[in-house]
Formats: structure tokens, C-alpha cells, sequence
């Protein structure tokens, strides 16, 4: 008997040949390989080359490749789709590394800059107010520099005491602290929002499904299927065949003959509890875990890098206009500090406190803005996926009573694989899906007749 492998090949080459639909004797008569070996490697082929499942008359199975040989796993396409894939998670992870040590170098960075600059401004001018040097420039900025010094004094105070800053928030009923989330966690959550919701859903979906199938003697429909994952009926037949590969399923037909899936290798074992349509819900997905005055506490942040860095860049390209300008101080306050080092130009200013915190301002805004944008439509998504589950779930249990309250565009979307008699009375359209009854009570049938195996006692254990 030949490998699994060598058999495989010689199975995909079997069916290439043919040309046509066939039966799992049409490739052992063609390819002379084991039948029990070509029903095990026909899922995988199915799989791997989205092959589309027919039932005859007479009741067998036959295996049609309306979209060719091109093979989903291997081959030049699927390994440039893999790269490509790679190469973007690659690439996104790095994005995001990089930004978010960005993120808080400027952010963090350039705000505690610009606060210190005003400070270090504000004390030189009122330390030659106090000298009595400059007497005009303190007469003229009197009612101003009271006002400045307000608001500078209210920026240190949000910087350092501020709870979103310190990591830990406190009850104001003088309770003991509690721990609170990191601040650069916080700003990610801000601009990068927390990740997939429903991170792991495809293991949990195959956990499910398992449960399911041990809970109704090893046995699946596609309806209860797609009541289960919340898939179209295409994409859960797709999902069906791979689960096959996966757990050692095949498809089967009825004596009446439908499809049923048959999954005899994970129904041995204990009885599995549960099992019930419809399937879980995914979560939706959420801008962010902050608090709705954290983030604005970090828009604000960003506000006053970018009027900082505006006012730094207009100046510099306007050196002119801040020549006895009362607003220009803390501009001409840089560029004194920056000549005495021996910088006379003010391309540094411009550049180091104009355009770099400007773009990073930018940026700071544009990534969440765009990844909100995303969000709806992936919460759409995942609405019709859950509604769909309930959908599909109640039609299964009464498919002669299904009404356009279940979702009307689901129900005609169900249509495409079980056409439903539509008729009108004066709660208005009804839908009756008697095919689907038929499916029903032919796997219910089918279950019947299915024998479980059981563990039975044990009669060898390494302990003995």
C-alpha cells in the first residue's frame, strides 16, 4: 500500500485526468489505489481545490472541480498569496513597533519640551521684571504674562498630577489605591486600538463544531453549519471540506440522498455535552479600552504639540514679523539660547520644533481617525455573521414558518442553497423552506442508523 502522500499525488493526477465528476470507485477504478484510502484523501483534494460536492439518483457522492486544479496551498499563487501575507504581518508588526516607540518619544517627548521652554521663557522674563531690566517689556507684558503664566502653570499641574499619567487612579473616598493601565498602553490603545476581539475565533469555532458533532452521534449538515459559524452557505461549504482534512471527516449521502457530514474518528470518546444552534456570537470591535477623558486628555496633549509646533514653523519662516512681536517671545527666546551655542540659523527651530511635532501631530490623529473609519464596516460584518447564526438556526428548527423578521436578505441568501416557497398573508411574507424539511428529517434518519462506538472498559493500563 502506498504512502498517503504518493497516494495523493496519484489521486490529484487520477482527477485532473478525468475531466469530469466521479465517485470515489471512479478513481480506484481509474487509479487502482485503495477505495478506503481514496474516500480518506478526497476531502483533502476537495479542500485544496474547492471542489464542489453532487449527489446522483441512485445516491453516491461525486466530486467536480469547477474552478480547476489551481491549489489553495501550494504552487506559485498560493505561495506569493503566503509571502504576501507574511511579508504584510511582517511589515504591519514593524510599522507598529516603530510607532509606538515614536509615539511616545513625541508625544511625551516634545509635550514635556514644550512645557519646559515655556517655563524656562516665563523665568527669564520674570527675573528681568524683577531686576527692573527691560522695564518696557515688562509694562507691556504685564496683563499678558499674568495669563501665560496661568496657563502654564495649568499644564504643569495636568502633566504631573493628572491620573492618566500616573498609572494608578485613586477613589476620592481615600480608599487604597487601585491599579491603573500604563500610560504608553493607554496612548497604543488610543492610536492602535486593542486588537482583535475575537483573536482565536477559528479555534474556538473548531471547538464548537467538535462539540457539536459528538453531541449528534458524529454527524453535521451544512444548514446547522452555518448556524454554528455564521458563514454564507459557500463559504461554509468551503469550511466544511477543510474541516474534513482537520478531523478526519467525509462527506456522506443519505438514503435520501442529501449530504451529511460524517466525522467517525472524533466521535470516540466521552459524550459531549451542549451542542446547541445557534453557534456563538463574535464581539464587536471597539476604538478603544480608555476611558472616553483619557483619550480626550491625550487629544489635548497632541492640541498643544501641534499649536506649539505651528507657532515655532510660523516664525521661522516669518523671521521678520517676529521682530518686536509681543507673541514672539518664546521664539526668540530659543533662537538667543540657540545663537549663544552658536546656531545663528533657523532652519533647527523650524525643522526640530515645527515640522517634525507638526507631522507627528498629523499622524497621531490620522491613524485612529482611519482606523475608526474601519470600523463600522468590520462591525457590519460581523452583525450579519451573528444574525445569520440566529437566522439559519431558527429556519432549522421550523423551516416552514420562517418570516422576513428573521432578516429578510438572509433568508433569500439561505435561498441559494435550498430554494423556499414564498407566500403573503396579512403578517405579510412567509417563507417555506420544504426542501430543507426534507434534508432534515433525512439526517435525523440518517443519525438513527448511526452506531456509536463506545470505550467500553479499560483492559490494559502502563499503571498496572
Amino acid at each position: 500500500m502506498l504512502s498517503d502522500e504518493t497516494a495523493y499525488r496519484q489521486l490529484v493526477k487520477t482527477l485532473k485526468a478525468a475531466g469530469k465528476p466521479v465517485t470515489a470507485a471512479d478513481v480506484t477504478a481509474r487509479s487502482a489505489l485503495p477505495l478506503e484510502q481514496v474516500k480518506a484523501l478526497l476531502p483533502r483534494a476537495a479542500d485544496e481545490f474547492s471542489a464542489a460536492l453532487e449527489v446522483t439518483e441512485s445516491g453516491e457522492i461525486c466530486y467536480s472541480f469547477p474552478r480547476g486544479f489551481s491549489s489553495r496551498y501550494t504552487g506559485a499563487a498560493a505561495r506569493w498569496k503566503r509571502f504576501c501575507h507574511a511579508a504584510g504581518t511582517g511589515l504591519k508588526a514593524a510599522l507598529s513597533l516603530f510607532f509606538k516607540i515614536w509615539i511616545m518619544a513625541m508625544l511625551v517627548g516634545y509635550f514635556a519640551l514644550f512645557v519646559l521652554i515655556a517655563l524656562a521663557a516665563l523665568f527669564f522674563l520674570v527675573a528681568a521684571s524683577s531686576s527692573g531690566k527691560n522695564r518696557r517689556n515688562n509694562r507691556d507684558d504685564d496683563g499678558g504674562g499674568i495669563n501665560f503664566s496661568g496657563l502654564l502653570n495649568g499644564l504643569f499641574r495636568f502633566w504631573f498630577y493628572s491620573n492618566v499619567f500616573g498609572g494608578q487612579s485613586y477613589r476620592r473616598s481615600g480608599r487604597a489605591a487601585e491599579p491603573g493601565v500604563p500610560l504608553y498602553k493607554q496612548v497604543f490603545s488610543f492610536v492602535f486600538g486593542d486588537g482583535d476581539p475575537n483573536a482565536g475565533w477559528d479555534q474556538k469555532l473548531g471547538r464548537v463544531l467538535i462539540a457539536y458533532i459528538r453531541s449528534h452521534r458524529g454527524v453535521i449538515s451544512l444548514p446547522e453549519f452555518i448556524a454554528l459559524s455564521g458563514l454564507g452557505p459557500a463559504e461554509a461549504d468551503k469550511a466544511l471540506l477543510s474541516a474534513c482534512v482537520k478531523y478526519g471527516g467525509s462527506p456522506e449521502a443519505s438514503d435520501e440522498g442529501t449530504v451529511v457530514y460524517r466525522f467517525d474518528e472524533i466521535l470516540l470518546g466521552e459524550a459531549e455535552a451542549g451542542g446547541r444552534l445557534p453557534g456563538p456570537e463574535k464581539a464587536r470591535w471597539k476604538f478603544s479600552s480608555n476611558k472616553s477623558s483619557s483619550n480626550a486628555a491625550f487629544a489635548l496633549i497632541n492640541a498643544v504639540n501641534l499649536g506649539f509646533g505651528a507657532y515655532f514653523l510660523y516664525f521661522a519662516l516669518n523671521s521678520q514679523a517676529a521682530a518686536g512681536s509681543d507673541i514672539a517671545y518664546l521664539f526668540l527666546f530659543v533662537y538667543s539660547v540657540l545663537y549663544n551655542a552658536g546656531v545663528t540659523s533657523f532652519v533647527p527651530i523650524g525643522a526640530g520644533l515645527g515640522i517634525v511635532p507638526l507631522l507627528f501631530s498629523f499622524l497621531f490623529w490620522l491613524i485612529p481617525a482611519l482606523r475608526n473609519a474601519g470600523l463600522e464596516s468590520k462591525n457590519r460584518r460581523i452583525e450579519k455573521e451573528n444574525r445569520r447564526k440566529k437566522t439559519a438556526a431558527a429556519i432549522w428548527k421550523n423551516p416552514l414558518e420562517a418570516r422576513a423578521a428573521l432578516g429578510e436578505d438572509l433568508i433569500v441568501e439561505l435561498g441559494t442553497y435550498s430554494q423556499p416557497e414564498v407566500t403573503v398573508d396579512e403578517q405579510g411574507a412567509a417563507y417555506s423552506f420544504r426542501e430543507l424539511l426534507r434534508e432534515k428529517t433525512a439526517l435525523e434518519n440518517y443519525r438513527a442508523q448511526v452506531k456509536v462506538r463506545e470505550l467500553g472498559n479499560t483492559v490494559f493500563s502502563s499503571e498496572d
